[in-house]
């Protein structure tokens, strides 16, 4: 089974994307930085002394529009994924005795939508959702400590229709006959999966002054749960099988972050940070099959990150820099079963009758990754708009060794699989924000440009994607718009 899975690509696998975007929407919530958060880097929480003692109350409406995914082939548009963000923020500070204070809170409305209902691909999707998120900020200093608390909770809903115009086929009668023949009659043409997503996120963070040095904390968890649910009609020639069927794909995943910080506001580099991480994802499967006879469990799996990593920032000038390194370590066990496709009889015996159904076990691992990362800002002042810019660059190398072996019944065989997986991705980050103020009245208008450059450089078979000769594919997308209104009272 796993050699069908590798060779066949349809006409072109023009859906993978979507599965890439929603995975990283929903897990990971935050597309924008996801070239970091990839990479081993992550962004925690910065409101310093400073800016606590100068914050003003303020309310702020924003809406923004994410173009996260574009594509055309010979000039005709064909894959799109799409969302747009409505967003209002209020922020309180106070003074309770010697302690200055901040309360800030934020609270978000989405809607995404994604289709590739016209590309020349074996598998046909449209996706739509909307979802909330609300972020609830408190932090304090009496000018020497300094505390924070954060809570972020999210909730979404997407549904996803799958209109699957070709299955794949093999030039063995008996692959045929016992595993292929049957997929189209067990899962029917159209599938719809109704998503839906949670997450919390709990951040705290302090600092305290030792010396001429500021020394910091933080620590994040994040708790994510999300169930897909496969809704399909099975059509075959067995009837005990047939009817409505769903199959139930719930993901767990967890991750803890701890970070060290060394701020050194008078000395060239100016901030040191130290983060560890873990990340941990599980699935499993639940078939909601009304047949005695069919199989509950599809299949699992658990998937695992570790990393560490290095962060410093310091200025030349009125440039501002931020170099880091980071390596992680992954592993990974995961495994598929078919649903019964039905029976056939023994061929020895025949007499017997015997349930068709296949099943693989792929690992992950050991698998690794070295990022390099730096990054450039710079704040301008253009007559009364205040103007900042930023460049960032990861340069990372991906090692991984996928080993793969399929349980084929019905005298099948299928040779398992041992190959290296090596991947480099080099990744551009260009962000603009302009900044005018009138009174009491601000106006900011921000843009962000995301370049991912991804490189297969080992010479295995493993692919997911076919080039097909004479066709021009244009790829567009990792591209933010967001205008800002901000009344300070």
């Amino acid at each position: 089974m796993l050699n069908i899975l590798i060779k066949y690509k349809g006409k072109n696998i023009w859906v993978l994307p979507l599965f890439i975007l929603l995975f990283l929407d929903t897990l990971l919530g935050d597309w924008q930085n996801f070239t970091a958060i990839i990479s081993g880097f992550h962004n925690n929480q910065k409101i310093s002394i400073d800016e606590i003692y100068n914050w003003r109350s303020s309310l702020i409406i924003s809406q923004r529009l994410d173009d996260i995914y574009r594509a055309k082939i010979s000039e005709n548009p064909t894959v799109s994924v799409i969302r747009h963000n409505s967003y209002i923020s209020y922020s309180l500070p106070y003074s309770v005795g010697r302690y200055s204070q901040l309360i800030l809170i934020q609270s978000q409305y989405q809607r995404l939508s994604g289709s590739n209902k016209k590309g020349e691909t074996a598998v046909l999707a449209k996706l739509s959702g909307r979802g909330t998120n609300t972020n609830v900020l408190w932090t304090g200093t009496d000018g020497v400590a300094l505390l924070g608390l954060k809570v972020h909770y999210s909730d979404d809903a997407y549904k996803t229709d799958f209109n699957i115009l070709e299955f794949p086929s093999s030039e063995d009668k008996n692959m045929n006959d016992y595993f292929l023949k049957w997929l189209p009659g067990t899962f029917g043409n159209r599938i719809n999966a109704p998503i839906n997503n949670t997450c919390v996120i709990f951040e705290s963070w302090g600092s305290t002054k030792i010396s001429d040095k500021r020394i910091g904390l933080f620590f994040s968890h994040l708790d994510n749960n999300s169930n897909a649910s496969f809704n399909y009609i099975n059509s075959n020639v067995t009837q005990s099988l047939n009817g409505k069927r769903q199959l139930d794909l719930p993901v767990s995943m967890k991750q803890n972050r701890i970070a060290f910080s060394i701020l050194s506001p008078d000395k060239p580099m100016s901030l040191a940070v130290i983060e560890v991480f873990k990340t941990k994802m599980s699935y499993k499967t639940n078939n909601q099959s009304f047949g005695v006879t069919d199989i509950h469990d599809l299949g699992g799996g658990d998937f695992s990150r570790t990393g560490i990593s290095l962060q410093s920032d310091f200025q030349v000038g009125k440039n501002e820099f931020q170099t880091g390194i980071s390596i992680v370590e992954y592993s990974g066990k995961f495994s598929l079963k078919t649903p019964i496709l039905g029976y056939t009889k023994d061929s020895f015996i025949g007499l017997i009758t015997l349930p068709i159904v296949h099943w693989a076990e792929v690992n992950i691992g050991p698998g690794s990754s070295f990022s390099q990362k730096l990054k450039w800002s710079r704040r301008f002042l253009i007559k009364k708009t205040n103007l900042n810019c930023s460049g960032e660059y990861i340069h990372s190398q991906y090692k991984f060794n996928v080993q793969g072996e399929a349980h084929l019944e019905c005298g099948l065989i299928s040779s398992p699989i041992d190959y290296p997986i090596n991947i480099t991705a080099n990744m551009f980050n260009f962000k603009t924000r302009l900044r005018r103020q009138f009174n009491n009245f601000t106006i900011n208008y921000a843009i962000t440009q995301i370049i991912p450059i991804i490189n297969r450089t080992d010479d295995s078979p493993v692919r997911f994607t076919e080039q097909i000769p004479g066709k021009k594919v244009v790829k567009r997308g990792g591209q933010t718009h967001q205008l800002f209104i901000e009344y300070r009272f």
